[in-house]
C-alpha cells in the first residue's frame, strides 16, 4: 500500500514531525530522515529498507514543501477516515452537500489538479503555518562570527597538522649522529634532571652524571 492510503501513516510520519510544524521544521525533518535513509549510509543488508524508506521521504517532503499542495494533503487527512470530500452542490449551493469518494491520496490530489474542485478557505483552517516566518531562526542562516569560529577551528588545525609533518620531515632529515645525541644523551638527561626540583636525587649525584654525558658527548666529537 502506498503511503497516504487509509490506515497507512502520514507524510508527517515520514519525515518525523507535526501537522503544526513551520516550513523550516519540515526542511530540517527532511533533512534528517534523508540523512538517516539514504542507501549509502545503511548497512548492505538493511539497504532495500532503507531504498524504500528513502523514496517515502521524498514523495513526503514533495507535498509538504509546498504550500498549495500541503494545504491540500492536511485537507486529505481530515477527510481520510469518512473516505468522501463533501463539496457544495453547483445546482443547489443552499442544498445538501455532495459527496465526491475518494480511495487514497493520489486520488485526492487528482481531485484539484484536473480543475474538478478549486482550493480556497477551508474551515478550521490554519493558513499561517504554510507561510515562512521571519522570526522563526530555527532554520536561520550561518552568521558570520559562525563562520568566523568555524574557520578558525579549521585553520588552527590545519596549522598543527602542517607542523606535524614539518616535524616528521625534519625527524627523518636530521643527520643520524645529531639524532643519537638525542636520544640516547640529551632525553635522558632531561628525565633526570627533573626530579632535582622535587628533591628527590641529591645533587651531587645528579652533577657527577651530567658531568659524564658532556664528556661522553665531547669525546663523539672527536670521532
Amino acid at each position: 500500500m502506498a503511503m497516504g492510503e487509509a490506515g497507512t501513516g502520514t507524510f508527517y510520519d515520514a519525515l518525523a514531525t507535526h501537522p503544526e510544524a513551520t516550513p523550516s521544521q519540515i526542511r530540517q525533518a527532511y533533512r534528517k530522515a534523508a540523512l538517516r535513509w539514504h542507501p549509502d549510509k545503511v548497512h548492505p543488508a538493511d539497504k532495500e529498507l532503507a531504498q524504500r524508506r528513502f523514496q517515502e521521504v521524498a514523495q513526503a517532503y514533495e507535498v509538504l514543501s509546498d504550500g498549495r499542495q500541503r494545504r491540500i494533503y492536511d485537507l486529505y487527512l481530515r477527510c481520510r477516515p469518512y473516505g468522501c470530500l463533501e463539496v457544495v452542490n453547483p445546482e443547489d449551493p443552499l442544498g445538501p452537500g455532495l459527496e465526491v469518494p475518494f480511495a487514497n491520496w493520489d486520488e485526492f490530489s487528482r481531485l484539484f489538479s484536473s480543475g474538478q474542485l478549486q482550493t480556497g478557505d477551508w474551515m478550521g483552517e490554519d493558513s499561517a503555518r504554510y507561510e515562512e516566518n521571519p522570526s522563526d531562526g530555527s532554520d536561520a542562516p550561518i552568521s558570520v562570527w559562525e563562520w568566523l569560529i568555524a574557520g578558525g577551528v579549521v585553520l588552527s588545525l590545519w596549522c598543527v597538522a602542517v607542523w606535524r609533518h614539518e616535524h616528521n620531515v625534519w625527524l627523518k632529515e636530521m643527520p643520524a649522529r645529531i639524532f643519537t645525541m638525542h636520544a640516547e644523551y640529551a632525553a635522558p638527561m632531561g628525565t633526570l634532571l627533573a626530579p632535582i626540583f622535587f628533591g628527590t636525587v641529591p645533587f651531587k649525584e645528579a652533577v657527577g652524571w651530567m658531568n659524564a654525558v658532556v664528556e661522553a658527548a665531547e669525546s663523539m666529537d672527536e670521532y
